[in-house]
């Protein structure tokens, strides 16, 4: 059994340098998460979540969700597809449980709220109110009952409607999240603005949908669902840029595709060369000390013979003055030196070798 409350963070802390604000709110650094991908409960042995500049806690709803039935994910070309369904505990879970574990290691939260009808959204939003939470993102993405059934982001008017009603609720700082399934996203990113929201953060997920080529049948139980991952990074950043131009002084989250800071040169040439050059350096080196051990091979081979030859032809000699030991010595002296100059080169070639 794990015991939530104990924890090593297994990488430690880091002192970020590059605090902001965000609609009045300081963060300690421009980074945050994205509602609905973050688990404090599995991140945090990972990181210290404190150091984030925001934490944007998954959508709560009045009541506790069960989200979407069956088969709920699936891949496609560098994104994920999903019709999770918003699945939550509920605003009292979260009041009483994952909002106080994150105020407790002093991270910045954005409470995420859904709602399928203006009335959902009100309750949430008022339970909130007196919270520790430091912003409330509204998720107008989710199909609304009082839209008609459709995404209330999608209609400028029942998003006024919304937004309007929500200001009057609470005094924290209000993000609008748009979602891009429209025609022109500055519409509805006025229309939030101009009714209340304090900052907007874009985008959400786009519609999309995966289909079993054996079957002919939708992989997701639901049909469609919300693609995600690096794949929509240029439609969130058209959508930026557009809404930046139409409302140059409102504060915009950019969400959607961000998988790092500095996107690196991921060619491989610069590695081919650096390795190139660090086989031809080896084998210049080897090259270099081994060359002139192969020069002096045939010399010493000349020397083991030439002392064999003496020993062989003066033997009646060397047992007349005694001097086997010294004999001994010499050709002893000649054969180590032999072999080690044969053991050396015979190395050096081995190392040459993979290449």
């Amino acid at each position: 059994m794990i015991d939530d409350t104990q924890h090593e963070n297994l990488y430690g802390s880091y002192e970020w340098k590059h605090s902001t604000q965000v609609a009045g709110v300081p963060w300690k650094n421009p980074v945050a998460t994205a509602s609905g991908t973050f688990q404090y409960a599995a991140v945090r042995w990972f990181y210290d979540v404190s150091q984030l500049g925001a934490v944007t806690t998954k959508g709560v709803s009045p009541v506790p969700w069960e989200g979407n039935p069956g088969i709920r994910t699936a891949e496609g070309p560098s994104s994920n597809i999903n019709a999770v369904g918003l699945q939550n505990p509920g605003v009292d879970h979260y009041l009483e449980d994952d909002l106080p574990k994150l105020k407790a290691i002093n991270a910045t939260v954005i409470a995420n709220v859904a709602g399928h009808c203006d009335d959902d959204y009100v309750e949430v939003v008022s339970k909130l109110n007196d919270s520790p939470a430091d912003m409330l993102e509204i998720n107008v993405s989710c199909p609304n009952v009082s839209a008609g059934g459709m995404s209330v982001g999608t209609d400028p008017v029942a998003l006024s409607r919304l937004i309007t009603r929500l200001r009057k609720l609470t005094d924290k700082k209000m993000i609008v999240k748009l979602t891009p399934n429209v025609t022109d996203i500055t519409v509805p990113a006025r229309a939030a603005v101009e009714s209340g929201a304090d900052a907007l953060s874009m985008i959400n997920t786009l519609l999309g949908m995966r289909i079993n080529i054996r079957t002919g049948e939708p992989i997701i139980d639901h049909v469609t669902g919300g693609v995600s991952g690096p794949a929509v990074l240029p439609m969130g950043l058209v959508a930026v840029w557009k809404t930046r131009s139409a409302l140059p002084k409102t504060p915009i989250i950019g969400i959607g595709g961000v998988i790092k800071v500095l996107n690196t040169n991921t060619s491989m040439a610069w590695i081919i060369a650096v390795a190139v050059m660090a086989v031809l350096t080896l084998v210049i080196v080897l090259f270099a000390v081994a060359m002139p051990r192969f020069k002096i091979m045939q010399k010493l081979v000349d020397k083991v013979n030439l002392v064999t030859r003496e020993i062989l032809t003066g033997l009646p000699v060397i047992r007349a003055f005694s001097t086997q030991k010294h004999e001994e010595e010499r050709f002893d002296k000649a054969n180590k030196d032999l072999m080690g100059t044969q053991l050396f080169t015979n190395r050096a070639m081995v190392a040459m070798m993979p290449f």
